[in-house]
């Protein structure tokens, strides 16, 4: 018999707009938007606790309307936060630790972020409408792909050798290094 949670509304096991969902094997991660909340599961659906900065006062460390998460292999938590257009990272033990992809080097200057990845090689991969950000581990900007290519991204893929993205009618593969391999159109 399958487990599941869910439902709109602001209990523990309801949400209102999940956005994105996390794992790191053993804990399920939910990007609760409009709860401004992560919550986290077990692998069997039982709560566990739920993460939120909103009210804090250090104002570095909130975040808003959550449209993704990633977590890491060492436990960090990486939030893509909407509402400030960036990343912020929280470490193991739920403590802030940076933000970025607003402020600093505009080439990795967010602008309308969708979803966040984390690679095998420990890279911050971010999907925008029309490119791939890439950061390393520590949020500096690495490089960016598909720009030019991309129109209306609608989801990714991180691999080892090659990151794939769907758009509303092509499914494009990049190598790690930014130039399209394949592409395969819905006509």
């Amino acid at each position: 018999m399958p487990i599941t949670v869910g439902g709109y509304g602001w209990t523990s096991t309801s949400f209102d707009g999940p956005a994105g969902i996390a794992t790191d094997g053993i804990n399920v991660y939910i990007a609760d938007h409009g709860n401004h909340r992560i919550q986290r599961f077990d692998r069997n659906l039982n709560f566990m606790s739920t993460f939120s900065t909103r009210d804090t006062s250090v104002v570095e460390a909130r975040f808003g309307y959550p449209s993704g998460a990633a977590i890491s292999r060492f436990g960090d938590l990486f939030i893509l936060d909407e509402e400030n257009i960036r990343v912020v990272k929280f470490n193991a033990r739920s403590q802030f630790e940076r933000a970025f992809g607003s402020l600093g080097d505009e080439r990795g200057k967010l602008q309308h972020p969708i979803k966040i990845l984390l690679s095998s090689d420990d890279h911050v991969y971010v999907l925008e409408p029309s490119k791939i950000i890439v950061y390393d581990y520590f949020g500096n900007y690495v490089q960016t792909i598909g720009v030019g290519t991309l129109h209306h991204a609608k989801g990714f893929a991180v691999g080892r050798e090659n990151n794939i993205v769907v758009t509303s009618d092509t499914l494009y593969w990049f190598s790690k290094q930014g130039s399209v391999e394949y592409a395969a159109t819905n006509n």
